[in-house]
């Protein structure tokens, strides 16, 4: 070996363990400590691209330190002369991959940045302390609790609120007298109904009861569910039991995030909504499956492996991607099924669906509403607030504004639909 043959030696073999030795150092462990607050790296694609650029450099590092012959680029040429259209699909892939870790990381970076600079937490028991596991449910409020909860942005308050729920983990309802109340009033829904960021008493349930001297309301609503989680409350719960008053109405809030919650889609089933109840149509029949979790296992996880992607989040990509009809056709068909099963518990009683004005996409589930007879209310621009004072800042929930708007029309309205009115 003569001195110049020893010098690309030297070189080569010195290439060859760099290689090596950042393909070892690049890994999720120490990247995770680097880059993630919680020092994991949650992402399945920036996992897999990783590992791909890990497998990538180790190995080209020990061909490097071989022999010169297998050299990646030698390597490389032979195989695009032998194979020309498969490099050209392995190098779109592996451009894909480089792309999408470089996403990625911009993502990371600028999540980081804007974090420091805008710092949004919760203080307070909510929502752990008022939530308990429930093996039918999957999980359901807390009875007898009173749990405060705040929201800071950059330290300063958004809301600072108390929830309190009755003996049945109902939202406490306060109303002005008891007297003269003899007619019921069911409010079913998620948050909206349940009154995320608000009081007991600027709930939409206990502001329609202050304008409707003659019900006395129960709200039945909970955080983050849908029509399937009320209607699985009336089929295993006799609500005989817990409403005294045979007389009244059932009212639920549809907003557009319950389409996602229905449909179990890749944000909802691969996250905190994997135990929601499962619902099909089945020979004309709305039936219950059982959980996303436990009726899709395979689904929900690669949901959850997808719902970590921060380019799919900042995409807003959500699967399936498109609401068509039959979507909007089964969850009337589950509307449909809680009036039926809340007719059967109070025979003669009306059912009323709130359209919430935020919904955009009242306009294409109210066609199939109104052809099985379930009565919409849909509150006009004018009898709103400002958009501005609408929801609460980085919240996106009501405001007691806007829920004391919309509890005057619906009341208005009520008073003359509702047909046991008096």
């Amino acid at each position: 070996m003569n001195a110049y043959q020893k010098k690309a030696f030297n070189i080569r073999k010195i290439i060859g363990m760099s290689c090596v030795l950042f393909g070892l150092l690049f890994n999720v462990w120490i990247l995770g400590r680097i880059l993630a607050s919680d020092h994991q790296v949650s992402s399945f694609f920036l996992r897999l691209a990783i590992y791909s650029v890990q497998l990538f450099v180790i190995g080209s590092g020990m061909l490097i330190l071989l022999r010169s012959e297998y050299a990646p680029i030698k390597l490389c040429s032979r195989f695009a002369r032998r194979f020309p259209y498969t490099t050209i699909l392995l190098l779109c892939i592996l451009g894909v991959v480089l792309v999408w870790m470089g996403m990625e990381i911009c993502l990371y970076g600028a999540e980081r940045l804007w974090m420091r600079n805008h710092s949004a937490r919760y203080e307070g028991g909510y929502p752990d302390e008022l939530f308990s596991p429930d093996p039918v449910l999957g999980a359901r409020l807390e009875a007898n609790r009173c749990v405060q909860s705040r929201l800071l942005l950059d330290e300063q308050p958004i809301f600072d609120v108390t929830y309190c729920t009755d003996a049945l983990g109902r939202r406490v309802t306060p109303v002005d007298s008891e007297t003269n109340r003899d007619s019921h009033a069911l409010f079913l829904g998620g948050s909206f109904t349940f009154g995320e960021g608000v009081n007991d008493a600027e709930t939409l349930p206990a502001q329609i009861a202050k304008r409707m001297p003659a019900i006395r309301p129960y709200n039945y609503g909970v955080p983050g569910r849908d029509p399937g989680y009320a209607l699985t409350i009336l089929r295993n719960r006799n609500l005989c039991n817990e409403i005294s008053e045979e007389k009244g109405f059932a009212f639920f809030t549809f907003i557009d995030y319950h389409m996602e919650r229905i449909m179990g889609s890749m944000r909802v089933a691969g996250g905190w909504g994997a135990n929601l109840p499962c619902y099909a149509l089945q020979d004309e029949q709305i039936v219950r499956l059982g959980s996303f979790e436990s009726v899709y296992p395979w689904r929900c996880r690669i949901y959850n492996m997808l719902n970590k992607d921060r380019v799919l989040q900042f995409a807003k990509i959500d699967i399936p991607f498109v609401r068509r009809k039959k979507h909007y056709r089964f969850a009337a068909r589950l509307l449909q099924a809680l009036k039926e099963e809340y007719q059967r518990q109070f025979p003669g009683n009306d059912f009323f669906v709130l359209l919430y004005p935020s919904a955009d996409r009242k306009q294409r589930i109210r066609p199939f509403l109104e052809e099985i007879g379930i009565t919409c209310l849909e509150p006009p621009e004018e009898v709103l607030p400002s958009p501005k004072d609408r929801f609460l800042e980085k919240n996106k929930h009501p405001v007691p504004a806007m829920h004391s708007s919309i509890a005057q029309y619906c009341a208005d309205i009520l008073k003359r639909q509702w047909s046991a009115h008096p």
